[in-house]
């Protein structure tokens, strides 16, 4: 028993030593892996440096709330009288017996009426130009690659030119599709045919007559003598008080955007990834047309800012939330994002990101009114990692 161990002792150093040395290597077993069938490709680190495009829709929402103060409505009762009778004194009737006069009667004309036709307006629809809409992706083979394995080691192909094994690379490209602009347009106007004009046609021509009758010259009448007496004083009637009306309006303009990002990340151990990105920008959604203010408002076009991202890898999933500080319509806001990134290789990226701008009051457009905006973009994003 105790012979054993000591030559057990001495079996494993001389094993071991031979492995340091050379003379004994423990057999290795290679992977049979399929030249058609890639390999699962190594875990993803999202540590580093990148920048990379974006393009987007945006979405402004202008509240407008201002005062209109209304003046008191009164009515202007005037003085209120009555006439009360004094004495009363009766008048006979004055009657003559006379010609009164010649009458003279103009011609009797009867007018007939034009007879017209109504004519609608012609319309016709017309291309007036066409427009670039994006319909679709299809997945490109870019080039290939060199394989690496999860120890960075190249793996030989015999049948390959370079002697290496090959992975294709893909991109996601997107297909654009020209479409037709029409446009309704009017060919001729409503107008009115005149078929017949109107004419006149004379019924009785002209004739004069004598008129011979007893004419009263002054009717039987009653005088009365009256005086007249205040029974009311004038007096104003408050229909209404004073008051002032609160008045909100809300205007929206949708457009697109586009611009440039860039970043920094770190992934810790627990796959916990936290970083900071600033962007910069063109936003089209930047004119709007309020009531009571001629011709559009027009703010800045550029947006730019920055945020501090967190989230948690996936392996080469990134969903993440950010809050950061952005510059829009020419006034500061908070932002605040949701986001999702996908490592399609070690260096490229693909996402999409939701982002809130809360801008709150913006400076004045008019004196009567104060204005709140706030805003929404949805945007895909194509970068590399450094």
């Amino acid at each position: 028993m105790n012979k054993r161990i000591p030559l057990g002792l001495a079996a494993a150093t001389l094993l071991a030593s031979s492995a340091l040395a050379g003379g004994y290597v423990a057999p290795v077993i290679q992977p049979q892996v399929s030249p058609i069938v890639e390999a699962d490709r190594p875990s993803f680190n999202w540590t580093g440096p990148y920048a990379g495009l974006f393009i987007g829709s945006t979405k402004f929402d202008l509240k407008a709330t201002g005062e209109i103060h209304h003046d008191a409505i009164t009515i202007e009762h005037e003085e209120v009288t009555e006439e009360r009778v004094v004495e009363i004194i009766e008048h006979d009737e004055i009657t003559e017996e006379r010609v009164v006069g010649i009458i003279e009667h103009g011609p009797v004309v009867e007018k007939i009426p034009a007879v017209t036709r109504e004519h609608p307006e012609v319309r016709e629809t017309v291309q007036t130009g066409s427009e670039t809409v994006q319909v679709g992706t299809e997945t490109v083979k870019v080039r290939e690659d060199v394989y690496r394995d999860e120890n960075g080691e190249k793996h030989r192909d015999e049948n390959h030119p370079t002697g290496w094994r090959h992975v294709p690379i893909y991109e996601e490209v997107p297909l654009y599709e020209e479409r037709p602009i029409y446009e309704e347009r009017v060919v001729r106007e409503a107008w009115t045919e005149i078929v017949e004009p109107e004419r006149e046609v004379i019924v009785e021509e002209a004739w004069t007559e004598t008129v011979t009758e007893t004419v009263v010259i002054e009717e039987a009448w009653v005088e009365e003598v009256v005086e007249r007496v205040v029974v009311e004083e004038a007096w104003t009637e408050v229909v209404r008080e004073a008051w002032t009306e609160q008045l909100t309006e809300n205007f929206s303009e949708d457009g697109n955007a586009y611009g440039l990002f860039a970043g920094y990340r770190h992934q810790w151990q627990n796959n916990f990834v936290g970083g900071i990105e600033a962007f910069y920008g063109r936003n089209s959604a930047n004119e709007f047309s309020i009531s009571g203010i001629e011709g559009p408002v027009k703010f800045g076009k550029d947006i730019y800012g920055a945020e501090l991202q967190a989230g948690y890898a996936i392996n080469r999933a990134l969903p993440y939330a950010a809050v950061g500080y952005a510059n829009v319509l020419d006034e500061g806001a908070l932002t605040l994002s949701l986001g999702l990134d996908y490592a399609v290789t070690d260096r490229v990226i693909v996402g999409a990101k939701y982002t809130h701008f809360d801008i709150g009051d913006i400076k004045s457009i008019d004196n009567l009114r104060k204005f709140e905006a706030d805003g929404n973009m949805v945007s895909l994003r194509a970068g590399l990692k450094f």
